[in-house]
C-alpha cells in the first residue's frame, strides 16, 4: 500500500495560529477563498519531504505573525503521522527565533548525521504549482532547477552533487578575486579540477535519467500530452561523443581558458550550471515553446504525473503529489482525466481550489475525494 499522512497538526505556522486535520482519503482537497491559506498548508506538508519545501522559503519566514497587532511568535512547529510507512509513523518540526530547528522521529531527537542517514526514507513530494505550470516559457534557471529535481527522484546523491558544485564554482570565483601566486595558483587548480569532477558527474546523471525518464513516460499509459525531454547543455552533448576522461580534460580547458573573463564579470561561463532542458510535445514533435499555453500546462501535468509513478514504482520511494490551484483551468474531461489517473497510481494527492465545484463531478458523486474548507 502507499503510504498516506493521516494527520497534521500545525502551531503558530504562517497564518494559523493552531490548526489540526485528519485525513481519511487519498484524494484532499483543500478548498477556500484566495488568502485563506490553501498553500501554506501543503507547504507545511511539504516541509516533512526530503526535499526543498514548496516555495523554497526559509523557516523564519514560516513563523506566525499576527499583523494587526505586529506581534511574532517565537517559534513553529508542525507534526505529522504517516501511515503504511516502513520505518517512519511520526514526524515532528520546530523552528525557532533564534534559529534553532528541531526534527523527532518516531519521537527521537535526530541530530544532523541522523537526519542524513534517514532522508532518503523521507517522502518524496512532487507537486505542480501555478508557477511550475509556466514553466516551459519560463527562464533557464527555472528549467534547469526543475531538471535536477527530475534527477533527484532518481539519483538519490545528485543534489549533494549539485550543492557541492555551487560551492566550488563560489570559490573559485573568489580566488580568482586575489593577487595570484604559486600558492593561489595550486589552490586554483584543485577548486577546478573539483568543479570537473562534479560537473560531469552532474552531466552524466541529467543524461542517464532524461534518457530513462523518456523510456518510462513513453511506457505509461496517460490522458495528458506525452512529451520528450532533450537537455540542452555543452558538457551534457559531450557526453555522446566522448569518453569521462575526454570530457574532463575539455572541461578543465574551458575553465582555465575563461580564467580572465570569469574574473572581469565575476561569473563562471562555462559549465553545467548553464545548461537547459526542452521538452517536445510527441503530438506534434514540436519543442513545447510552440504549443498553446494551454498544451504547456497540460504537458506539464503530463510530466508532473510521470515524476510520480517514476518514484513509486521504478524507485519504490515513498511518493506524495501536490496540486495547487491547478485544476481551475481544466475543463471537466481533463479535471476527470486528471483525478482518474491519480487514483489508478493510489497514491496520495492534496489539491487546493477556491471551490469544491472545481472538482470532477463524477468523483464527487462518488465521494472519492475528501473535501476539507479553510
Amino acid at each position: 500500500m502507499s503510504i498516506k499522512i493521516t494527520k497534521l497538526v500545525l502551531q503558530n505556522f504562517r497564518n494559523f495560529k493552531e490548526k489540526k486535520f485528519t485525513f481519511l482519503k487519498n484524494l484532499v482537497f483543500f478548498s477556500g477563498k484566495n488568502g485563506v491559506g490553501k498553500t501554506n498548508i501543503l507547504e507545511a506538508l511539504s516541509v516533512f519531504g526530503k526535499n526543498p519545501n514548496l516555495r523554497g522559503a526559509d523557516f523564519e519566514e514560516m513563523i506566525f505573525l499576527d499583523y494587526e497587532n505586529n506581534n511574532k511568535a517565537k517559534q513553529f512547529t508542525i507534526f505529522c503521522e504517516i501511515a503504511n510507512h516502513d520505518l517512519i509513523e511520526k514526524i515532528g518540526i520546530s523552528f525557532d527565533e533564534n534559529k534553532k530547528k528541531s526534527i523527532e522521529i518516531n519521537a527521537e531527537s535526530l541530530n544532523s548525521k541522523r537526519l542524513e542517514e534517514l532522508k532518503n526514507e523521507m517522502i518524496n513530494f512532487i507537486w505542480l504549482t501555478p508557477k511550475l505550470e509556466l514553466l516551459l516559457i519560463s527562464g533557464k534557471y527555472e528549467r534547469r532547477d526543475y531538471l535536477d529535481k527530475i534527477v533527484s527522484d532518481i539519483d538519490l546523491s545528485h543534489s549533494k552533487r549539485v550543492i557541492n558544485y555551487q560551492k566550488s564554482l563560489k570559490e573559485r570565483l573568489l580566488i580568482l578575486q586575489k593577487p595570484q601566486n604559486k600558492n593561489q595558483e595550486k589552490w586554483l587548480e584543485i577548486v577546478e579540477n573539483k568543479i570537473t569532477e562534479l560537473g560531469v558527474a552532474i552531466a552524466t546523471a541529467r543524461v542517464d535519467t532524461v534518457n530513462f525518464f523518456n523510456k518510462a513516460i513513453n511506457s505509461f499509459e496517460s490522458n495528458f500530452p506525452k512529451s520528450k525531454l532533450e537537455i540542452v547543455g555543452d558538457v551534457e552533448r559531450e557526453i555522446y561523443n566522448k569518453s569521462a576522461l575526454q570530457i574532463e580534460e575539455f572541461y578543465k580547458e574551458k575553465l582555465q581558458k575563461n580564467r580572465d573573463i570569469d574574473r572581469e564579470n565575476f561569473k563562471t561561463n562555462f559549465g553545467v550550471h548553464r545548461s537547459d532542458f526542452a521538452a517536445i510535445f510527441l503530438d506534434k514533435n514540436a519543442p513545447s515553446s510552440y504549443s498553446s499555453t494551454g498544451e504547456q500546462k497540460s504537458i506539464m501535468i503530463g510530466i508532473t504525473l510521470a515524476r510520480a509513478k517514476i518514484s513509486s514504482q521504478y524507485k519504490n520511494q515513498p511518493t506524495i503529489l501536490i496540486f495547487d490551484e491547478i485544476i481551475s483551468h481544466l475543463d471537466e474531461k481533463k479535471k476527470f482525466d486528471l483525478f482518474d489517473e491519480i487514483g489508478k497510481t493510489n497514491l496520495q494527492c492534496f489539491f487546493s481550489a477556491t471551490s469544491p465545484n472545481l472538482i470532477s463531478q463524477e468523483f464527487l458523486q462518488k465521494n472519492l475525494v475528501e473535501i476539507i474548507e479553510i
